[in-house]
């Protein structure tokens, strides 16, 4: 057996040995370290390695710099030692390791930091982290965690004395004594039996010996080429055997973690599951006594039929202590089917078998809504509603059997509040109190106060997510939301659906989902891990989108952009990330047609992938995902000029950023200062500062022009990126931005009311820590004007001159400095590179000079940034022969 291989079962099932332990399914080690395994800093590089996770540090310290992984919440209530297996080679420094986990209100247990100390001598040996009594954080505030509820790991690491550099090896990481939820994870190895005849009467018991089976991996099958393990069907294709037989080992340990047992099948054509020799499911096969020759009811000839889990549902005792047997039979509807299909997953779940998730507000129109719920068994659909708690008179029931819960109400009355509850005809899940409830829109186009809530990169299951959210509960007082706007990113680092739990609709935002409709946009963790044949996006099957224009706007036919109105704003999903961004593309074409059709107020588009940004991203970069954002820049920009878009939200980049009110730029960042691109003069936006910014929507020359954009990926994490410290400089932050800010954490509260937009970034301690306003006015003359290259006066106290320009060759540079100063120059080319940087080192206060020779220099424009101290100030050369 290979050694991936090998791995694979040490980390997903379970042996049977004189002490029990369990994974805690972090991981396997084989899957994508990337988007699994996330180092918190850049002195981390994660690499899987033969089956390993391999860490290497370069000058790590214990209290800073991590690395981690989230993950389904384990339960840590009764164990509470967790074990992991690590080698450091022979002559390597042995690092410090220290563990920390967090629970689902995301707080650290960093009270009682927990370390151990490893030996570099090339063996794996077990280390046991401890955290009975230490379940506690002492910052951001005192608290216990949550035992029940654990779900990520981090680790730092030192060296045992000062900081750590070198290589280690992470093999198992266990729960001890506690049983994973994964007892049986797809994929498995299974034994089977394929030789045309029944192999014995008590085949499916847990004492026959099933030594001379086979023994392979799922999915096993033959005929639809995404098999694991080809198993025979005999020597005659017209002729194929009728039954093949699976059966699998495996041990659990008996507790009361668990409430209940999913049990989730693939199979083709019929099946039957028998557990330690008792038959506990059929599919698609006769009732009564069947045999070997009896075929299946039907042949199953979908694919999507073919290739879908089925889940079962069963309370944890139908499991034994000890060791259990899973027998499956699966028939062929004829003897010339030309394929067969097996495969099967055990889980254990803490849910009990009514609600998991929600109730939800999806696709709000003034008429309609559709509120979606999950639960762990199938049932029917029940919704009541009415205009009291008291009076849920109004029923909806879809009768069709289901786990995922999607009712559509309709002819309902504009701008009316309805309360609701959910679950089936004759029990209620959820509802039935003032929490539950939903605000019909009001009529499109009528003018009254309207209150947008927009957060950025918020999944990421930690304190700090949830300080955003209660910032914005508190500044809220019980206000109600109209509009909530997610911008992508919203459940890190895969976009898995127990990621979405975690993220969204568990111990985090059920409280809102209950009485706000939340409209979201995909970011690159939402979808990047699903971007291949045959993978399918959680959020696809998570979140339901107006793609027919039921909420208003043009019907998009794809559930990854959409448009929808409320009052008198239009507002526009875009997908940054899985479409494509080209002018001439399907969403392309179809934001044309959507934007020439509204007639609203205002319109507000959001996305993922900023236009504009010198955060943790670069949108002049050329990263794959910096090209993203460059794209949506010079294609998808230009429309939402031409037809009038007022405001622009995004996420991706870690911080804050907000333009001032531009127009007509859709180039690299150093072509900023070539034209008119800012709405009037370069105002703040403060309606405190009276510096509104204007649109005119009658202008002769200029209707309606100009947008705002904003850069909000901090609603869940912020950074203090290399990036941004090297981008401190540049024209999107000194010219482009008004504001840049990498200190805070935040969301956006948009009010409009007639004809005055007003947005505040609001940070987790609920203080505002940007403001500005758009107002719409006939009477005001609109101009646009070129950009000042520093905001902040330096200009005016450090004079600049160059001259002569344009030039030859050499160039004068004239300055004066208000005190000694460091003074350097940097040159960049037409296409942004940087080609030159001279150090000039400490300069007098005073009048100085240098000459600049660009005599070797190709003839084109060039950008010189001079800096003098913290001072920047940008000026444009051109060179001709």
């Amino acid at each position: 057996m290979n050694k991936t291989l090998l791995l694979t079962l040490l980390v997903f099932t379970f042996f049977i040995s004189k002490k029990a332990f369990a994974q805690i399914t972090i991981d396997n080690f084989n899957d994508n370290i990337n988007t699994n395994w996330v180092p918190g800093s850049s002195k981390y590089i994660l690499k899987e390695e033969l089956g390993y996770l391999k860490v290497t540090s370069n000058g790590t310290g214990a209290n800073y710099e991590g690395f981690g992984k989230t993950f389904p919440s384990i339960n840590m209530t009764r164990h509470t030692i967790i074990k992991m297996r690590i080698m450091v080679p022979t002559g390597a420094t042995a690092p410090r390791i220290r563990m920390d986990i967090t629970d689902n209100n995301g707080y650290d247990s960093n009270k009682f930091p927990i370390v151990i100390n490893t030996v570099a001598d090339s063996i794996y040996h077990d280390y046991s982290f401890n955290f009975a009594g230490k379940f506690q954080a002492s910052w951001p505030t005192t608290i216990s965690l949550v035992s029940g509820k654990i779900s990520r790991v981090y680790f730092y690491t030192s060296a045992q004395i000062g900081t750590h550099t070198g290589d280690f090896y992470i093999d198992d990481i266990q729960l001890e004594d506690a049983q994973s939820p994964s007892i049986l994870p797809s994929d498995s190895e299974w034994k089977y039996f394929d030789n045309g005849s029944l192999p014995a009467v008590n085949w499916m018991d847990n004492a026959y010996d099933d030594s001379g089976w086979n023994a392979d991996s799922a999915q096993l099958g033959y005929g639809d080429t995404d098999e694991k393990t080809i198993i025979s069907y005999g020597a005659d294709v017209n002729n194929k055997f009728t039954t093949t037989y699976f059966r699998k080992k495996f041990s659990f340990i008996d507790t009361t973690v668990f409430k209940n047992i999913l049990l989730n099948y693939i199979f083709d054509d019929g099946v039957v599951i028998y557990l330690n020799g008792t038959e506990i499911h059929r599919d698609n096969l006769p009732l009564g006594t069947i045999n070997y020759a009896t075929l299946a009811s039907t042949e199953l000839t979908d694919s999507t039929e073919e290739n879908t889990f089925r889940k079962l549902v069963f309370p944890e005792s139908i499991l034994d202590s000890g060791i259990n047997v899973l027998a499956i039979e699966v028939h062929q509807a004829s003897l010339t089917s030309n394929d067969l299909s097996f495969n099967l997953t055990l889980t254990g779940t803490e849910y009990n078998t009514g609600l998991v998730r929600g109730p939800y507000l999806q696709c709000l129109s003034d008429t309609s809504i559709v509120i979606r719920w999950r639960t762990l068994e199938k049932t029917e659909s029940t919704v009541k509603y009415g205009f009291a708690v008291s009076s849920l008179t109004t029923i909806v029931t879809d009768p069709t059997l289901t786990t995922e819960h999607e009712v559509l109400l309709k002819g309902l009355t504009p701008a009316t509040n309805y309360f609701y509850s959910i679950g089936t005809s004759g029990q209620v899940f959820s509802g039935g109190n003032a929490e539950h409830y939903f605000l019909t829109a009001p009529t499109k186009g009528v003018n009254q106060p309207v209150r947008i809530w927009a957060v950025g990169d918020a999944g990421k299951i930690t304190y700090e997510q949830r300080s955003v959210r209660d910032s914005y509960y508190t500044y809220s007082n019980n206000k109600h939301t109209d509009v909530w706007l997610l911008l992508g990113d919203n459940a890190y680092n895969e976009g898995t659906d127990e990621e979405y739990q975690l993220s969204m609709f568990e111990n985090m935002f059920e409280s809102k989902m209950r009485n706000t409709a939340l409209w979201p946009t995909p970011g690159n963790h939402d979808l990047r891990s699903y971007m291949t044949p045959g993978k399918f996006a959680p959020y696809y099957d998570i979140f339901t989108t107006p793609v027919n224009g039921e909420a208003g706007g043009i019907a998009s036919g794809s559930e990854a952009y959409y448009s929808f109105d409320y009052a008198n704003i239009h507002f526009v999903s875009l997908d940054s990330y899985g479409n494509s961004r080209d002018s001439t593309a399907g969403m392309a074409t179809w934001l044309k047609a959507d934007l020439t059709a509204t007639n609203q107020r205002w319109i507000i588009a959001y996305w993922h992938h900023p236009p504009y940004s010198k955060g943790t991203n670069d949108s002049d970069g050329n990263t794959s995902e910096d090209i993203k954002m460059r794209e949506m820049r010079e294609q998808i920009l230009p429309l939402l000029d031409k037809y009038g878009v007022d405001l622009v939200l995004n996420g991706h980049s870690h911080n804050y950023e907000r333009s001032h009110l531009i127009h007509g730029h859709y180039g690299h960042s150093s072509t900023f200062l070539d034209q008119p691109h800012i709405i009037n003069t370069q105002n703040s936006g403060s309606k405190a500062l009276g510096e509104e910014y204007y649109k005119n929507p009658v202008h002769t020359t200029l209707p309606d022009k100009g947008i705002v954009y904003s850069v909000m990926g901090c609603s869940g994490l912020k950074s203090n990126s290399v990036k941004w410290i090297s981008q401190s400089s540049n024209l999107i932050t000194k010219s482009l931005m008004n504001k840049s800010m990498n200190q805070y954490l935040g969301s956006m509260v948009i009010e409009i009311n007639k004809d005055t937009l007003t947005a505040k970034f609001l940070d987790n301690s609920n203080t505002a820590q940007d403001e500005f306003t758009i107002i719409k006015d006939n009477t005001k003359d609109i101009t646009l004007s070129i950009a000042t290259s520093n905001q902040k006066g330096s200009e005016d106290k450090n004079p600049l001159y160059v001259y002569p320009n344009p030039t030859v060759g050499d160039v004068t540079i004239k300055y004066t400095l208000e005190k000694n100063s460091k003074v350097e120059l940097e040159i960049f080319d037409e296409k942004g590179t940087r080609t030159d940087v001279i150090v000039l080192g400490k300069k007098s206060k005073g009048e100085n000079e240098y000459i600049l020779n660009l005599s070797s220099k190709e003839v084109g424009l060039y950008t010189l940034y001079f800096k003098a101290d913290k001072a920047v100030q940008i000026k444009k050369i051109v060179k001709v022969k």
